[in-house]
């Protein structure tokens, strides 16, 4: 194992590496036999790590200096090739001799990285480019850990590419080269980067790897170039060569080159709207600006400067400023016609409204509501285009003036101002993209009803697959007082027989006994599903504890315990547990028959929980047939007793009976009827999907949603990012893992959820 965090073997790993990046493109598995030639590629590599004992490299970087430098200075030269790329950083350390004006110079190694090229293959110029990426980020590192004041960092390659590239703007650039350019002139500047020949570029080793034997004798890669001992005019040549890119280039955007018959488009002066949101705080802005701009004519005049807060007419002069200038984007050709001529061309779209310039300017609509009992504005309003950013936020300002309202009274109040065409469409638009109001009417994600789990068809045993859940408070008088009760119910998945057991509390233990008390009477499951409640995940987990010390202790072979899968529903997924949800609602309508307002004792509690949880299990699962020759309906105590009634039927053999084999061959054959007929009437009547039939489309990661919280307005409901889906058997995501602003995680069910924007589908738009 070689540990080389600073890259000072770098070229020696450098090739086992390509190796190892070929056996992967070579689909080798982890137990396949080399072939003969990567075996003798790598043997040989490995017969040459022992030269590596006798590398020596000083720790101190200034070991060889007999006085403290007087400037450091940091290079990182950088080079590729078609199988890799890579960077090494020296420290190069100076001092004058004193009296003799001579330079004295000294390097040393300080760092390297090396890097595969992808296996899609890139061209030299991208790799290259690569290279440079990872010098940058190697000085960056370095500048942090190291303590030296460094006066300069010059960057090295053999590329004139790069150099070419690294005089010029990113956005000149495609995506990939862009994106690096734009990273190399964070890190550094143009001026940094200098020209070296390839042969005297000690990174030639970083990207083509050296011999375990050259490399310890490979002077310039421990020293550097020879040129950096000397004084700077004995470097290779400053010239950076031709700024000017090759337009054959593929990495270079081509500029299309289009012919137009328009003299001059119109320059606006004022800030982009399209980066405000808010048409107050634009106003406002714009308002300032005129007011700074006031002020310097004023100090240029020897005026007063005005130094007060914003007033009414400074507002109302941005907003005229800003009224024009839209107007100038969009008709600037009909306001030239209409000062000319006193109308617009016939082809014009404005040439309905009639449209008239006003005394400041402004170009508004004729019409024909001159007459009309109305406000100037209403009679004339101000004409803007429907594509302007301007209109945008004035929609939007008359929409949440108006508290968020519809379209016809946002476009009633729009209308009393300024006229749009198509002012509708415009106004529903701008209405659909509002964040309030798509919050407001978002509704939950309901994903396809899923298919029932194998566990509600299993037929080994009644409660082998059970559900479990409580419900309570129940109020008991214990002396003089009185105490609360829980009920535990446990049902079984596929015959839907109930089992109730009386809880003295909801903490883990008495959950445990709750448990332990169904496990004797009924035995013990091996399937377990129940909400996702605190008291159930703690007893889940001491259970799984307990049994596994029954393992370990090995009381019986024939009673040796298997572990019980335990399966958690989401928080709040209530719909998720419906099939002990409708029991839980079954038996407290039974027990406000049998109890109804009465505070009764722990007996009498658990005899009505113990004949109630009768009569519901006699509840039939089956059609119940009019027709006197149809068979009885099925019942869960069919399953527990044999028969729908508790008692024993009139013309019961004796005890000798029971002993004979006759006898229990008739018993399985009657239980074998009961599950035959389970599975031909009860299990139909499961097929259809009484609600949820068609899904709304499943959440992805990186959705932003709204967790619906029961307990809350909407509009205090939290927004939250998907970091994680889980999948169900049918593909339909049902479970997500949701991320809030605070740095919270919660686990939600689809339902409880309401989908707002996909970044992607945003970004689009945008």
């Amino acid at each position: 194992m070689i540990f080389d965090p600073l890259g000072i073997v770098a070229p020696f790993t450098l090739r086992a590496k390509i190796l190892v990046q070929r056996l992967w493109s070579l689909n080798y598995g982890w137990d396949d036999q080399l072939r003969a030639t990567e075996r003798h590629e790598f043997l040989e590599w490995e017969s040459e790590i022992h030269y590596l004992e006798n590398i020596r490299i000083p720790r101190c970087y200034k070991a060889r200096l007999t006085q403290e430098p007087d400037e450091y200075q940091l290079h990182v030269f950088c080079d590729a090739s078609e199988a890799a790329f890579g960077a090494v950083a020296y420290v190069r350390m100076t001092n004058e001799r004193r009296g003799e004006g001579e330079q004295t110079a000294l390097c040393s190694f300080v760092m390297a990285k090396t890097r595969l090229a992808p296996l899609k293959q890139l061209t030299i110029a991208r790799l290259e480019l690569q290279a440079a990426v990872l010098a940058c980020r190697l000085a960056a590192s370095i500048k942090q850990s190291i303590t030296y004041h460094l006066s300069r960092t010059l960057y090295w390659t053999d590329s004139k590419i790069v150099l070419a590239y690294v005089q010029h703007e990113s956005r000149r650039f495609h995506t990939f080269t862009a994106n690096r350019v734009a990273e190399i002139l964070d890190l550094s500047s143009c001026e940094d980067w200098k020209h070296v020949p390839g042969h005297l570029n000690p990174a030639d080793a970083c990207s083509r790897g050296a011999s375990g034997a050259t490399l310890n004798d490979l002077e310039s890669w421990w020293e550097g170039p020879e040129f950096l001992k000397k004084t700077e005019e004995f470097w290779p040549s400053q010239g950076m060569g031709s700024s000017d890119l090759d337009h054959a280039d593929p990495e270079v955007r081509r500029t299309p080159h289009i012919l137009s018959t328009q003299v001059q488009t119109y320059r606006s002066v004022l800030p982009d709207p399209a980066r405000f949101s808010s048409w107050n705080k634009y106003t406002r802005i714009v308002a300032w600006i005129k007011r700074y701009i006031d002020n310097l004519k004023a100090a240029v005049q020897k005026r007063t400067l005005v130094l007060t807060a914003l007033n009414g007419p400074e507002i109302e002069s941005a907003k005229m400023m800003i009224l024009k200038d839209a107007q100038q984007r969009a008709f600037s050709t009909d306001i030239k016609k209409i000062a000319t001529s006193g109308s617009v061309h016939p082809s014009s779209p404005l040439l309905s409204v009639s449209p008239m310039l006003d005394e400041q300017g402004l170009l508004r609509a004729g019409g024909r509501l001159s007459l009309a009992p109305i406000c100037e504005d209403a009679r004339h309003p101000v004409i803007l285009s429907r594509k302007d950013e301007v209109t945008r936020m004035l929609i939007q300002d008359a929409h949440e003036r108006a508290l968020h309202a519809g379209v016809e009274h946002t476009l009633s109040m729009i209308r009393s101002k300024y006229w749009i065409p198509r002012g509708r469409a415009t106004v529903k638009h701008v209405l659909y993209a509002c964040s309030f109001c798509r919050n407001r009417r978002a509704k939950p994600s309901q994903p396809k009803m899923a298919d029932l789990p194998r566990h509600r068809f299993d037929t080994t045993r009644p409660f082998h697959c059970v559900g479990l859940d409580f419900f309570g408070p129940l109020q008991v008088k214990k002396f003089r007082k009185t105490e609360k009760r829980w009920v535990l119910l446990v049902t079984c998945l596929s015959t839907r027989a109930v089992h109730l057991e009386v809880v003295w509390s909801l903490d883990t233990d008495s959950f445990l006994m709750g448990m332990r008390r169904f496990f004797g009477r009924r035995g013990k499951p091996s399937v377990v599903y129940s909400d996702n409640g605190t008291n159930i995940v703690a007893g889940e987990k001491e259970m799984r504890t307990a049994i596994k010390e029954w393992n370990q202790s090995q009381i019986l072979d024939e009673l040796s315990q298997e572990q019980i899968e335990w399966h958690f529903n989401p928080p709040t997924a209530s719909h998720m547990g419906g099939i002990w949800e409708r029991l839980v609602a079954s038996v407290k309508r039974a027990l406000r028959v049998v109890l109804g307002r009465q505070v009764v004792t722990d007996e009498v509690l658990s005899t009505a929980l113990v004949e109630v949880e009768y009569v519901v299990n006699s509840r039939p699962i089956t059609y119940c047939s009019g027709d006197a020759d149809d068979p009885e309906p099925l019942t869960p105590n069919h399953f527990l007793l044999g028969s729908p009634e508790l008692y024993l039927p009139p013309g019961s053999t004796d005890d000798s009976a029971l002993l004979s084999k006759r006898r229990w061959k008739h018993a399985q054959v009657i239980a074998n009827h009961f599950w035959t007929r389970w599975r031909k009437e009860y299990l139909p009547n499961l097929m259809r999907r009484e609600k949820w039939a068609l899904g709304t489309g499943d959440i992805e990661v990186g959705d932003v949603v709204m967790m619906v919280d029961d307990q809350a307005p909407r509009g205090y409901w939290p927004l939250a990012t998907v970091t994680r889906t889980t999948p169900s058997a049918d593909g339909h995501v049902r479970s997500l893992q949701l991320r809030t602003g605070n740095g919270l995680t919660y686990q939600r069910p689809a339902n409880k959820v309401c989908f707002l924007e996909r970044p992607q589908e945003a970004a689009n738009q945008l």
